[in-house]
């Protein structure tokens, strides 16, 4: 069975981002069903963080993915040699990339590997 990837505590569970989104609207679906629109936390300590979510993770990762691009565009592809400058940028991509993902390890920490059975017991 393939597992999910990501970094997040469902993903480390073992659910991805559909079955979160789809188990989130049946909980409020039969929230509303069972109890009314007013059985339904709307406010900011109920679901309204999990649509703020859905709205702002994306805006997030846009402009993040903006940012690169006019940094790949005024660094690389508007120069006189746009290999050269390519060239000379990844190693700045790769870097910044490595240093984001050691530290996302270092704050969240790694994958918990399953106990070493014992050899001997006692």
């Amino acid at each position: 069975m393939e597992r999910p990837t990501g970094n997040g505590d469902g993903e480390r569970r073992g659910t991805d981002g559909r079955a979160r989104h789809s188990i989130i609207g049946g909980v409020i679906g039969v929230g509303v069903a069972a109890l009314g629109g007013r059985g339904v936390q709307w406010g900011w300590k109920g679901v309204s963080q999990v649509f703020a979510a859905w709205v702002i993770a994306p805006g997030i990762a846009g402009c993040f993915g903006a940012i690169l691009f006019l940094i790949t565009k005024y660094l690389v592809l508007k120069r006189k040699n746009p290999l050269r400058a390519g060239l000379m940028l990844v190693p700045v991509f790769f870097f910044v990339t490595s240093a984001v993902l050691t530290m996302l390890v270092v704050w969240k920490g790694g994958e918990s590997s399953p106990p070493r059975p014992r050899l001997c017991p006692g």
